[in-house]
């Protein structure tokens, strides 16, 4: 989970990086399993493609002294999860 913090302070290697993880990835595992899926023979063909909560929040509690120590109760995630 790269580019915690603030949108405006995520950095492009970072989203990159979580976007090679998050969508390249599983996309070219989908691109190249998909084949030997489809040529079987089971008349039950499955590819199932999870992912997590993570995508549809965009921001994280801070727990404990942390929350006084960084000036704030929650941190942005939208970085990460932008890509989930």
């Amino acid at each position: 989970m790269l580019g915690v913090g603030p949108i405006f302070d995520l950095q492009a290697a970072d989203l990159l990086e979580n976007l090679n993880g998050n969508i390249v990835g599983p996309h070219n595992v989908l691109k190249y399993f998909s084949p030997l899926v489809l040529a079987s023979k089971s008349k039950k063909r499955y590819i199932a493609v999870t992912s997590s909560l993570t995508g549809s929040i965009s921001t994280l509690p801070v727990w404990g002294g942390y929350s006084k120590q960084m000036g704030f109760e929650h941190i942005s995630i939208a970085g990460y999860a932008a890509t989930k």
